[in-house]
């Protein structure tokens, strides 16, 4: 996939800010230019520069962390910048030994796996963040840390990462408002064209075209809106109208996020009105909005008790007879 997504959950809790009172190892970092990418690595203070907007800069730390099996851990990076912009990215990422891919391996229900994804934060002078990511080891054995950064020319400083066992970490939410009405928003959607949307090879890359122009690779992926999800006015505040809207065809009982009413009620009994319901709820945040629908699949509440023996007639069960 290359699509880079952008998210926050929540206004507050996501990203801590530090204080670092000695300088990081510097000379533990080695800078790797990908894809094209150009940079610099100032190891006297681990400072980066991406000084062009192609491919992604990896840094990645020489010292391993010794993980165990089956275990959880968090990784914690001191960060600052002051340039960075709506173009840039900073990934924590990871990979066992020293070769191979970096990549991202969390639980499911581990949040501190969205911080590894989202935007970067510009710092006041001396002020530090911190980002977060939940690693989960599928084996014993030692892990090499990784930081990407991808995107706009800036400067990013970096502290020393930790890895220490995981802890529960959530965001604490707040209460979205709706600034616009449904008449507002039909009133607004009639003034609007009708769009495009495609998925098209350009300059070597997949690339969605809106409206026959290419749009960067970032998008806000906004759950849903309710009160303690769904800032889709402050990303329209900051100029990103891209956004995806979660549609659950079946219960989501005790998934936060995806706190939406489902489409499939039972057998042969849906709601599909419930898409344009919940497609409403963002456009009463940002009018402008260009929304993807990013679908769960889940079966209806009764689903799983009517058919005790799926698991062992799967082939079945997806027919139209059984279900």
């Amino acid at each position: 996939m290359n699509w880079l997504t952008c998210i926050r959950v929540g206004a507050v809790g996501l990203l801590a800010v530090t204080q670092l009172t000695a300088a990081p190892d510097a000379g533990r970092w080695q800078l790797h230019l990908r894809d094209g990418a150009g940079g610099v690595l100032q190891t006297e203070k681990a400072q980066v520069t991406k000084t062009n907007g192609v491919g992604l800069v990896d840094l990645v730390w020489s010292r391993t962390f010794a993980v165990k099996s089956n275990g959880n851990y968090l990784i914690r990076l001191p960060y600052r910048t002051e340039d960075a912009s709506l173009g840039n990215l900073l990934l924590l990422r990871y990979t066992f030994g020293t070769n191979g891919t970096p990549k991202l391996d969390a639980k499911n229900d581990g949040f501190a796996m969205w911080t590894s994804q989202s935007l970067i934060r510009n710092s006041p002078p001396g002020q530090w963040d911190t980002r977060f990511c939940t690693v989960h080891a599928e084996r014993d054995g030692d892990l090499t840390f990784h930081a990407l950064l991808y995107g706009n020319p800036c400067t990013v400083e970096v502290g020393e990462p930790t890895l220490e066992d995981s802890k529960t970490i959530r965001p604490r939410y707040q209460d979205y408002a709706d600034p616009f009405s449904e008449e507002q928003v039909k009133a607004a959607l009639a003034k609007r064209s009708e769009g495009t949307a495609r998925v098209r090879q350009h300059q070597g890359r997949a690339t969605l075209f809106v409206n026959g122009k290419p749009v960067p690779s970032m998008l806000y992926k906004g759950v849903n809106a309710t009160k303690s999800y769904g800032d889709y006015a402050g990303f329209a505040d900051a100029g990103v109208n891209l956004a995806t809207v979660c549609i659950a065809t079946g219960d989501t009982t005790g998934q936060h996020q995806a706190d939406t009413e489902p489409v499939w009620l039972g057998k042969d009994r849906f709601a599909f009105e419930r898409l344009g319901a919940a497609l409403l709820r963002a456009l009463r945040r940002n009018t402008n909005a260009q929304l993807i629908l990013d679908i769960r699949i889940a079966p209806y509440q009764a689903w799983a008790s009517i058919r005790r023996d799926w698991r062992s007639r799967p082939a079945a069960c997806l027919s139209k007879s059984t279900i």
